[in-house]
């Protein structure tokens, strides 16, 4: 089964266990039962006892067998893992799927392709290969993308040589 990264385990937040969980996708789904977390190198399963939503990345997750603040603090900083089939049925990843593949042009001239697009809490950056394999993170900010056009399939930009100089590694 493969698995993707979808969050991480934060702190503990009471006493009963309750731990924050910061998602990297938005719109999370309180449907899941399971996810798994890595200890050593393996993964394990986790069960979901409880989910109160707190915002589009944030819940408070009480999990099964972890019932006090003693037995939570041990998955702090814990990074979790759903399986990659099912992560679409709990978070809204629609926006971020369509985008992959564009092409980037920057002042006109093209610079690369979407390859992916990361999400943080505070805005969507977009992550483009160029041809000679180099990477560029670009917010994806109304001050960055001047304009999308759907049916090219491209973004175009207006970045600077300082901040392209800067982003690309």
């Amino acid at each position: 089964m493969e698995l993707s990264n979808v969050g991480r385990i934060l702190k503990t937040k009471g006493y009963d266990g309750t731990t924050i969980v910061e998602f990297y996708h938005e719109n999370i789904s309180t449907a899941f039962k399971a996810v798994f977390i890595e200890k050593g190198n393996q993964k394990i399963p986790l069960l979901v006892s409880q989910i109160g939503l707190v915002d589009e990345f944030t819940a408070n997750i009480l999990w099964t067998k972890y019932n006090s603040k003693e037995l939570a603090v041990t998955l702090n900083n814990c990074e979790i893992y759903m399986a990659s089939d099912i992560v679409k049925d709990h978070f809204d990843m629609e926006e971020e799927d369509d985008y992959i593949g564009y092409e980037v042009h920057n002042f006109g001239e093209k610079i690369g392709l979407v390859s992916d697009v990361l999400q943080n809490q505070f805005q969507e950056i977009i992550e483009i290969t160029t041809e000679d394999k180099k990477t560029i993170l670009i917010p994806f900010i109304d001050e960055m993308i001047v304009t999308i056009d759907e049916d090219l399939r491209a973004i175009y930009c207006e970045l600077d040589a300082e901040y392209l100089k800067t982003f690309t590694s």
